[in-house]
This record gives C-alpha cells, sequence and structure tokens, in this order.
C-alpha cells in the first residue's frame, strides 16, 4: 500500500471519528435539553457541560449563525428539477425570514434564558422541524414559541 493512499485512509478515519464524535455529544445532550424544554428539570439540575453550552457566548453565536443561514437559504426559490442538499430548507416570504432572523438576534443576547437556546438548539438539530419542512404555519408556531421563550426572564 503506497504512503499517499494510507496517509489518505487515516485522514477519512480522523474526520469520520470526529464526525461521530460531534454526533453523539449531540444525541447525548438531547434528553437533557427536552427535559428543560418540558420543564421536568430546571438548568442548575443539567450536566455542568450543558449549563456551560447553554451559556456560551459562543454557542449561541454559532446558533445564532445557522438561524440565520436558514433564513438565506428559504429566500431562494427552489428549481423544480433539483433538489437542494439536505437540510432541506423550502423558500418562505421575506416576512418570515426577517422573523427568523429576529429570533437569531434575540438568540445571541446575554439575557436569553437558557430554556430558549435548548429550545433553538432541537429545533436547529431537528430535521423534522418546520424549519426544514414547507408549510409556513407549523414554523411561524414555532417561531413564535421561540421568540416568547427568548423574551422570558428568569426569577
Amino acid at each position: 500500500m503506497s504512503i499517499p493512499l494510507l496517509l489518505g485512509l487515516v485522514l477519512v478515519i480522523a474526520i469520520a471519528l470526529v464526525g461521530f464524535t460531534a454526533y453523539r455529544r449531540q444525541e447525548n445532550r438531547l434528553p437533557y435539553l427536552r427535559a428543560l424544554m418540558e420543564h421536568e428539570v430546571t438548568v442548575d439540575e443539567l450536566p455542568a457541560g450543558v449549563q456551560k453550552a447553554l451559556a456560551d457566548p459562543k454557542h449561541r453565536a454559532a446558533l445564532a449563525t445557522s438561524l440565520r443561514k436558514i433564513a438565506r437559504d428559504a429566500a431562494r426559490v427552489p428549481r423544480r428539477r433539483l433538489m437542494a442538499a439536505p437540510p432541506v430548507t423550502s423558500y418562505f416570504p421575506a416576512e418570515v425570514r426577517q422573523e427568523i432572523s429576529d429570533v437569531a438576534d434575540l438568540i445571541e443576547r446575554p439575557e436569553t434564558p437558557p430554556d430558549a437556546i435548548a429550545l433553538a438548539e432541537i429545533l436547529i438539530g431537528d430535521g423534522h422541524s418546520p424549519f426544514y419542512g414547507d408549510r409556513q404555519e407549523p414554523l411561524e408556531r414555532e417561531l413564535r414559541r421561540l421568540k416568547a421563550a427568548c423574551q422570558t426572564t428568569r426569577a
């Protein structure tokens, strides 16, 4: 076996391991995020790593960036013959795209409660979320829910 081929194989394996690790980390966090959203636990009862991620400005900025990308992607009217690469974001009117961008701004604020960050993370990470569907009503409902969660304050 040649050295370049062997190095290429090692690189592919390393990339796969990194991707698998990131996927597992997200899957391990999801039950905690869902429990927080269902008010089964409080933020203080979450594992330290999950608490840290929900409060981390970099994590919030990454979620906001993802929301802005969804809004940008939703501005494109898809061609009939071509299917977009997953995750598929359908076309939505300008006012809905603006709502997505407004929510992204709220996500980045330090005073936004961790519950809202958890909800955003769940919605962005779920391929069956209204963000990736073609129906406007469920998306608008989730945007209202997310916006309300962003604007609540903790006592």
